[in-house]
């Protein structure tokens, strides 16, 4: 007999905040089904960006997994003509150099490889969530020339579809900005929550919030002012939201060759190891 926002917040924390946000808003205004539409739609629009990311590095991860693969193989059978070679009286021989030679140099080599892998991910899940050990990373990440700007407008199209989503549902501002700022997953973004929520409790309208935390490009603080003024500010940000999806295409496949330039210089690296 419980509502709706409250069977999904005894989830711990399984759905983004976003969806937790706007069923509460949703069940408050009697447009649940609206509320789940729109997020519909955010969503898919995220998982299109994804899926052009992923389907761009396999290739490149397929040629780094049969790198790892060769130089297992290549561990495992030097051990074993090692064991040749003591018959007669010969040395073992280990190229790698790293004491990694037969079957237990590829245990521990597989061991090492899989410790590599999770801990990779475990950095995404980090940096993804925003945890405060990460920050430094993060912004480190952001002064890349190229990376930066992309995860910049990435960051910028997740928050015009959340504010798109949220400014036409009787949200009130802060919670609708401090959403928008968290779906950012932007480092930056995310610690000027409390700046903006300040601004706004002044009677001060978003735009003016958001140019006091400063980091947003011209067109957008320019859009949510235009929004503001005429009364129509989730339809502002719904033209624009289209704009920087754009972008964000263009910037996902800035990433993906960037990316697979990288697991190409791993895979380089590999070779150059071997060799």
């Amino acid at each position: 007999g419980n509502t709706l926002k409250d069977s999904f917040a005894a989830t711990d924390g399984f759905f983004p905040p976003l969806l937790h946000g706007m069923v509460e808003v949703g069940e408050e205004a009697g447009k649940v089904d609206q509320a789940f539409l729109r997020l519909a739609e955010h969503f898919e629009r995220q998982m299109s960006l994804r899926r052009t990311f992923l389907a761009g590095i396999t290739w490149p991860m397929i040629q780094l997994f049969a790198a790892v693969c060769i130089i297992g193989f290549l561990i495992w059978v030097m051990g074993w003509i090692g064991e040749l070679a003591a018959r007669q009286g010969g040395e073992p021989i280990d190229i790698l150099g790293f004491g990694l030679v037969g079957t237990r140099g590829l245990v521990i080599y597989i061991a090492i490889v899989f410790g590599i892998g999770i801990a990779g991910v475990l950095l995404y899940r980090a940096a993804s969530a925003g945890l405060a050990w990460m920050q430094p990373l993060q912004r480190l990440l952001l002064a890349v020339p190229v990376l930066g700007a992309s995860l910049r407008t990435l960051a910028l199209a997740r928050m015009a579809w959340t504010l798109a989503v949220t400014t036409n549902t009787g949200m009130s501002a802060i919670r609708a900005v401090s959403l928008a700022l968290k779906n950012s997953q932007n480092v930056i973004y995310m610690s000027q929550t409390e700046t903006v929520a300040a601004v706004i409790r002044k009677g001060l309208p978003i735009n003016e919030a958001l140019r006091a935390a400063s980091d947003y490009p011209t067109d957008f603080l320019d859009a949510v002012e235009v929004g503001e003024n005429t009364g129509n500010l989730s339809e502002s940000m719904e033209r624009l939201s289209r704009q920087y999806e754009d972008r964000a295409k263009a910037a996902m496949a800035a990433l993906t060759v960037l990316a697979g330039f990288l697991v190409w210089g791993l895979v380089a690296a590999f070779i150059i190891i071997i060799i």
